[in-house]
């Protein structure tokens, strides 16, 4: 059957062999080629049919609001995609655009031709699969290859506008496979819009193209760039990921930042950590070009396999087994044990140097015991044991008439060799102490590398604040998830096993 595409016509189905609607007399053959079949959609500018071009199927987008400005877009569009040349996009010639009078109609019928991907958008795939999250190798691979195409668009000195699940194509051949994900094509380009000088240097507003939870503020403001679309993509992937759209996640009240990870608790962090980018909420701090999320992609796949070589790199490393209360307490005990022995054999060769240079009154093994008691009780405990150290000069200041400045220097002293030692340790390419190398764990960063002096500094005074909690932050390793102490928390740190 010939479908007429008349929108006054009462009666569009006729015979294959027409030329002319039998009802209203329209053009049935459009352009001399296409022969319309069947309506396939509609939205609020445009409907879709299905068309034959001498037997090939395409589809033909039919423009449904005849305004100045609605046909302006509509003739962008066909501009944008027919210089595109990108198997993600669908190819429009360039004879794709055209317009037909209908017949009894004022006014031109705008038609535009393109390729017919055969296949579903996400939002319809993610519903027929009950919204299911996808796993992180396919989501990798999605977007390596949305990034790709974006590039391509970008390149042509446009930005899409409107990135979202509907607009996203999920190509029926070859069949999607959990490992791979299929093949991607993204659609509706009639909100594309050219990256000019003026919109690049923050000039007069553009059109405001509005998806909720998937446009960004400076979008809905009217000023859209091209970051925006990487903003939309990083939406796009947080709803596959979590079969949740973004307008039913929560988000920091203070920052605004979406709060999104525990509902995808297969992603890694280092792809976390890059869709959080793409949604920062100022442009300038999202990656700037889709060959920089390009690049941090195959970081994160070099990453990937170097951690697990038998992968190919293809698929991501298994999650880090974080390292128990039991385990970290047992190298907390010896890191401490290593800690009391070198503060005191230090102070005890001072103490004994300076007992020699005046009464001799000090000697040899009281002198090492007096400095390893000392140095002890200030580094086991953190504060609480600081404490306990100053009430113990008082003590021996008041009974035993020794000096205060000089069991103060010895307290103070093991206090510093504590914070060199776990600071230089936990920072170096090791990556751990010698109670942690013992029983084989190590400190990470959110993304698993090692972390710099300034993050082991601040865990170490973390650390020296759950000392002061009688041990509850890092009783906290044993009951987190990740077993995460306080101060892991604080300085953004994690213990796992080598």
């Amino acid at each position: 059957m010939s479908y007429c595409i008349n929108p006054n016509c009462p009666k569009r189905q006729n015979p294959d062999n027409l030329l002319f609607c039998q009802t209203c007399g329209s053009q049935l053959l459009l352009s001399g080629r296409y022969r319309v079949l069947r309506l396939l959609g509609e939205g609020g500018f445009a409907k879709t049919y299905e068309v034959s071009d001498s037997g090939t199927p395409k589809v033909l987008k039919l423009l449904s609001l005849n305004q100045p400005k609605a046909v302006s877009l509509f003739q962008q569009e066909a501009r944008v995609m027919s210089r595109l040349n990108h198997p993600g996009i669908p190819k429009v010639a360039p004879d794709g655009y055209f317009t037909f009078s209908p017949r009894n109609s004022q006014q031109p019928a705008h038609c535009l031709v393109m390729e017919k991907i055969e296949g579903i958008n996400l939002e319809e795939w993610m519903c027929r699969r009950n919204n299911q999250p996808v796993t992180e190798a396919v989501a990798l691979d999605w977007l390596k290859q949305l990034a790709e195409i974006l590039g391509q668009v970008h390149k042509q000195n446009y930005f899409h506008r409107d990135i979202k699940p509907a607009n996203i194509m999920l190509r029926n051949s070859p069949p999607y496979q959990e490992e791979s994900g299929g093949k991607l094509v993204l659609i509706d380009f009639g909100t594309a819009r050219e990256i000019t000088a003026t919109i690049i240097g923050g000039g007069p507003k553009v059109t405001q193209i509005f998806s909720a939870g998937f446009t960004p503020a400076e979008q809905a403001s009217g000023q859209a760039v091209p970051q925006s679309d990487f903003f939309a993509l990083g939406r796009t992937f947080v709803y596959l990921i979590t079969g949740k759209p973004p307008t039913d996640l929560p988000a920091d009240s203070a920052t605004g930042k979406l709060l999104w990870r525990n509902s995808a608790p297969q992603i890694s962090a280092p792809v976390a950590n890059l869709i959080d980018d793409l949604m920062a909420l100022l442009p300038a701090s999202r990656p700037q070009t889709s060959l920089i999320i390009l690049q941090r992609l195959a970081d994160i796949e070099r990453s990937f396999s170097q951690l697990s070589p038998h992968s190919g790199g293809n698929l991501p490393p298994a999650a880090p087994v974080y390292a128990g209360f039991w385990r970290r307490f047992t190298a907390s005990l010896t890191d401490t044990g290593t800690v009391t022995v070198a503060a005191a054999a230090i102070s005890g060769f001072l103490l004994n140097y300076k007992s020699n240079l005046t009464d001799g009154s000090l000697q040899g093994l009281d002198v090492f015991l007096n400095a390893a008691t000392l140095t002890a009780l200030g580094t086991v405990g953190g504060f609480i044991g600081l404490l306990i150290a100053m009430l113990t000069i008082l003590f021996r200041w008041k009974f035993f008439g020794e000096e205060p400045s000089v069991i103060l220097g010895v307290v103070l002293l093991g206090m510093g060799v504590k914070w060199l030692y776990f600071t230089l340790l936990e920072s170096s390419p090791k990556q751990a102490t010698l109670g942690k190398m013992y029983v084989g764990i190590v400190v990470t960063d959110a993304n698993g590398q090692r972390i710099s002096w300034q993050r082991a500094n601040r865990r170490y005074w973390s650390k020296t604040i759950s000392g002061a909690m009688l041990l509850l932050g890092f009783v906290l390793a044993g009951l987190t998830p990740k077993k995460r102490a306080l101060h892991d928390m604080i300085a953004g740190t994690f213990v796992a096993k080598k």
